[in-house]
């Protein structure tokens, strides 16, 4: 029932019953997105209303330090079933598989400086879901402004069209829209939002924070992200989220299925740079439904003069890495008497990460699922790097993000350690040493 295509799948298998002795097997498809069947949750239509899922857009300078061109990202995730049926796909000579994407009102981005808007002509698709009935689809846009700025205050790019999907409650079959802010005078390079498409929320606690969104391309020792709420279609809003990035449900909670779907903007900004968007559907489960849950957390190696990775709160955790040091952290989950097979979802890793295949079969808190993420950054991927993961069955169900920041620090320098010894042997003075690698 899951397909991947761009996106990263990982999960045990039952054997059927016909099978040979040794097709207990393990699957691995890398790209972007582990891709995680929604079977169970038939609110994520399947009829001809909305097919907007999900988006996230960031930006850098290009070319010269002179030059006021930009390259804008924009990821966005759509309805499948609509989309293979309207859409044309074609393959590019790089192998890419792109597609034009329209709407009941077109898809656009509006630069804000006058300019023709730009159509998604050419998505490249970099992952789907038929089970989930969703595509993921990322195209870059180059674009050259006037000055760098707009007489003195930045220009806004805005994402646009409609519509969201079908069974959303706070705006669905309704109008999307996001922005963000562009100031070549104040910065070279946006931040960038880091979240799976679809975040599952337990309908239990609607006091304490449930998952916390991420951002990557930031040094924490120099600018402090900060988070504000987007238009979320509702008053009050479903959900309440912080300056820290952490997500409340607040409900109502009003379906008799045991699942809700909403949805949620979100922008992020620092002390440097202007904000920019994301817009996710948030997946409210009811507790009395079976799910899996998170079990553990664990560092296996990293930097010889680090201390391991202490993990006591799931909902904020974060770990240092060193150039040239691998890191490896565990993760383990499990869903006790589950029928089906436990694996793990996962988001877009730092470049260079990747993850094992899950081991382990889940069923128990003793003999929990388990993946591993390995890491080995970069001198210049210096800052933070965030991956999200969530635990799921393969029935569709979730536990809620984790979002584990990978903070990449300088690797300190080796140092010379010196002694001088009497000749009966007594030390007068030394100089001791360390670090480096």
């Amino acid at each position: 029932p899951l397909r991947a295509m761009g996106s990263f799948w990982a999960m045990r298998l039952r054997r059927p019953a016909n099978a040979p002795s040794h097709a207990l097997l393990l699957i691995l498809c890398v790209t972007i997105f582990f891709t995680v069947s929604l079977a169970a949750v038939d609110t994520l239509d399947r009829g001809d209303g909305g097919h907007f899922r999900y988006a996230t857009m960031f930006w850098k300078k290009t070319g010269d330090m002179e030059s006021n061109t930009v390259e804008f990202t924009l990821e966005s995730a759509w309805r499948y079933s609509y989309g293979k049926q309207h859409f044309v796909p074609q393959v590019t000579s790089a192998g890419d598989t792109v597609v034009k994407i329209n709407g009941a009102v077109t898809p656009q981005v509006d630069f804000g400086d006058s300019s023709p808007p730009q159509f998604l002509e050419a998505g490249k698709i970099t992952a789907f879901s038929e089970t989930e009935d969703w595509f993921l689809a990322e195209e870059v846009f180059t674009h050259t402004f006037a000055t760098p700025n707009n007489r003195g205050m930045p220009w806004r790019v805005a994402f646009t069209g409609c519509c969201r999907v079908t069974g959303v409650t706070n705006g669905g079959d309704g109008s999307f829209s996001m922005s963000m802010d562009v100031d070549l005078l104040t910065a070279v390079e946006s931040i960038r939002i880091v979240s799976l498409p679809v975040v599952f929320l337990l309908r239990q606690d609607m006091t304490s924070p449930q998952f916390k969104l991420a951002t990557s391309g930031s040094d924490p020792r120099l600018e402090s992200v900060m988070w504000e709420m987007g238009n979320v279609n509702a008053d009050p809003a479903p959900v309440a989220l912080d300056e820290t990035g952490k997500v409340t449900f607040l409900g109502p909670y009003t379906s008799t299925t045991g699942y809700q779907l909403f949805h949620l903007q979100a922008y992020a900004r620092t002390t440097t740079r202007a904000a920019v968007p994301v817009d996710i559907i948030l997946n409210a489960t009811s507790r009395g439904l079976p799910r899996p849950q998170w079990s553990a957390v664990t560092q296996l190696f990293n930097h010889p003069y680090t201390s391991p990775l202490s993990i006591t709160n799931l909902d904020d955790f974060r770990a240092a890495a060193y150039p040239g040091f691998p890191l490896q952290v565990q993760f383990a989950g499990f869903q006790a008497e589950a029928l089906s097979s436990i694996g793990f979802t996962v988001g877009r890793l730092p470049p260079g990460a990747f993850v094992s295949t899950v081991s382990g079969m889940g069923h128990r808190i003793e003999d929990p699922a388990h993946l591993t993420l390995h890491f080995n950054p970069c001198p210049s991927q210096r800052g933070i790097m965030p991956a999200c993961l969530d635990v799921t069955d393969s029935e569709g169900v979730a536990a809620t993000q984790k979002c584990l920041e990978i903070h990449v620090e300088p690797d300190p320098p080796p140092s010379l350690s010196l002694s001088l010894f009497h000749a009966d042997g007594s030390c007068e003075w030394n100089c001791g040493g360390g670090g480096g690698g």
